[in-house]
């Protein structure tokens, strides 16, 4: 029976297993202990049964003061907590100041022997009910009684501390929240919103089910009146109305068409197109990050890391196909030195903000440092060997040869990290409160990792998934074509160096929202996770995405090789030997960051009044 008076018959598969056919399909549950667990994910607790005192009373004389009896203890409006003695099914007893005051039960009131009459509480109990974070509506939590049910099955004790007002303690650390209105208000600043039309209440039946699920994060009635692609769509529409620019910038993409269609300026042309960009960029990552979900932590690691490098591979394919091979050179320069100077510089610098001293697993950064540093030896030396030898016809062989090096020592790099990710990626303070805390502190990361992954599949699908994805990697595509066809156009009309173009503009727009976690956990005092993901991507970077592009041109007759331009070896060279400097000694600051920022606008500056090769001679 449903709270709607609907009614649906069940179907008994076992001794402790159910199905129940609805018009979305048919579901089935087990029932282990007292909660019935659904294959979709959703749990229902059963609500236990209320003792005849349990409860929530006021004084008649005076309503603003509240007591609680919860089994044996009265908990009084300052904190106090008195034992209650059951002297029959309607009387009951406690102790005050050694004096014993004796109640009697009748209907909704207690009829004290000293004149006093407390009436119970009509209806539901003030905490009661299912409530989300206010600020990212991520999880679900479950006020029950004086239980507190978290989204994966474990329950928090609360103790009232008077009117409004109760406390919990969790990983060790006590906090109180006092109820205004339908929020709850907690003393470290985070707020509780009920859910409209949700409040649970505690029934004396023991057949009473509290059902709690994912799909209570969100319009999940709304969801139960669509189907088909019209909830796929729905997910989709939840995302782009959630994130407001990226919905506004999508009009960029048709924009940039229109301009390439109806032979626009090459000015439009550029602006449009680089500008759709950054809606698809940010598309592809949340794309990547629900189909994460679905797979196993090492796998979803994996599609989390190679989201960036997709649109980085996407940029250089493009760029090849319209054969503009230094252009090529100049985005895989720009995307190491963004990520090494600027992104690293910018997360130290936050990070600094925050805290004087920056500690963090150097171990991991030091091999991630000497990958980069073979990788940029690797451009160094065919670039000393076109200097020398200039008419040389062996520098492709050498490229080509080198490149499958780089590819083998990239598959090596995810062997290692598979097995070693904390060692990795860990930062050195973050390991020793490991070691340090106790199994909750493990509770408390699977909490959030659930919420995370209930997160992503309750705003899009993994079949919309698998759609954004491989649309936005097609425009994204063509977005690039056009804008590599009015690169040319758009240098000799706003006179800047298209070494500034490829090596700083590109590169920003690709970088910026793919790195934007990197800065977030800098943000959070997590200086090992934004180390990990500056520097980890600038390895794919080297490691990854520049053999592919040089294969890529092999393979279409076009001889992309790592023959680079002097100044742009020397730059790599530099930029990976300052970061190696600063994360060698697993400590930093913000100063050191700040100096990052400070070298890659000298490079900027540099790019900018370029005087190199010009993409109009290709």
């Amino acid at each position: 029976h449903a709270q709607d008076g609907s009614v649906v018959r069940l179907k008994q598969l076992g001794k402790d297993k159910i199905a129940v056919p609805l018009k979305q399909g048919t579901f089935c549950a087990r029932l282990i202990s007292d909660r019935l667990v659904w294959d979709d994910g959703d749990i229902w607790i059963r609500a236990q049964g209320r003792a005849p005192f349990d409860g929530r009373w006021t004084h008649r004389t005076q309503p603003g003061i509240i007591q609680l009896i919860k089994g044996e203890t009265l908990h009084g409006p300052d904190g106090s907590e008195v034992p209650v003695m059951a002297l029959g099914k309607s009387r009951m007893a406690i102790q005050l100041k050694g004096t014993t005051h004796r109640a009697t039960l009748r209907s909704d009131e207690l009829l004290w022997d000293d004149g006093d009459v407390w009436v119970r509480m009509q209806g539901r109990e003030l905490f009661d009910g299912r409530w989300t974070q206010k600020k990212s509506h991520v999880s679900t939590e479950v006020i029950v009684g004086d239980t507190i049910l978290r989204p994966d099955g474990s329950e928090v004790k609360i103790t009232p501390q008077g009117e409004n007002r109760f406390a919990m303690q969790c990983d060790g650390e006590v906090y109180s929240g006092q109820l205004v209105g339908d929020q709850l208000v907690w003393d470290d600043g985070d707020t509780w919103v009920r859910k409209e039309g949700s409040r649970a209440e505690v029934d004396t039946s023991f057949l009473t089910w509290q059902s709690y699920a994912a799909s209570d994060q969100g319009s999940g009635d709304e969801d139960i009146l669509l189907s088909g692609w019209e909830r796929e769509l729905h997910g989709l529409k939840t995302v782009l109305r959630k994130n407001k620019l990226v919905s506004i910038s999508l009009i960029c993409a048709p924009l940039g068409f229109f301009a390439f269609w109806f032979s626009w300026t090459p000015q439009s042309v550029f602006t449009w197109n680089i500008l759709a960009l950054l809606p698809m960029s940010w598309l592809i990552g949340k794309a990547t990050k629900v189909g994460a979900t679905l797979c196993s932590d090492a796998v979803g690691r994996s599609l989390n890391v190679h989201s960036g490098s997709a649109l980085e591979v996407l940029t250089c394919l493009a760029c090849i196909k319209q054969g503009q091979v230094i252009m090529v050179q100049y985005l895989l320069v720009g995307f190491m030195l963004s990520k090494l100077l600027l992104i690293l510089g910018v997360a130290l610098a936050w990070a600094g903000a925050f805290s004087s001293k920056l500690v963090f697993a150097h171990e991991g950064s030091r091999i991630q440092g000497s990958l980069l540093l073979l990788s940029v030896l690797s451009i160094m030396l065919p670039t000393a060997h076109g200097m020398l030898s200039p008419r040389s016809e062996v520098i492709a062989d050498i490229s080509r040869g080198f490149v499958f090096l780089l590819l083998s020592l990239y598959l090596q790099l995810l062997m290692f990290s598979s097995g070693n990710c904390v060692y990795m990626c860990a930062s050195a303070q973050e390991d020793r409160e490991d070691q340090e805390q106790d199994s909750c502190v493990d509770g408390r990361k699977r909490n959030e990792d659930i919420d995370k992954k209930r997160e992503h599949l309750a705003e899009m699908s993994p079949t919309m998934a698998i759609i954004v994805l491989v649309g936005c990697l097609g425009l994204s595509f063509c977005c690039l074509q056009y804008l590599f066809w009015s690169i040319p156009g758009a240098v000799s009309s706003w006179r800047v160096s298209d070494g500034f173009i490829g090596v700083i503009v590109l590169p920003l727009v690709c970088v910026s929202t793919q790195q934007g976690p990197a800065i977030v956990a800098a943000g959070r005092s997590q200086v090992g996770q934004a180390l990990s993901l500056t520097i980890g991507s600038a390895c794919q970077t080297a490691l990854l995405v520049t053999p592919l592009a040089v294969l890529a041109g092999w393979s279409v007759g076009m001889e992309v090789t790592l023959n680079f331009h002097p100044f742009q070896a020397l730059a790599l060279l530099l930029a990976t030997l300052v970061t190696s400097n600063v994360l060698s000694g697993g400590e930093s600051n913000w100063l050191e960051g700040t100096a990052l920022v400070a070298s890659y606008m000298v490079v900027a500056t540099c790019y900018f009044f370029w005087l190199g090769v010009s993409i109009e001679a290709l």
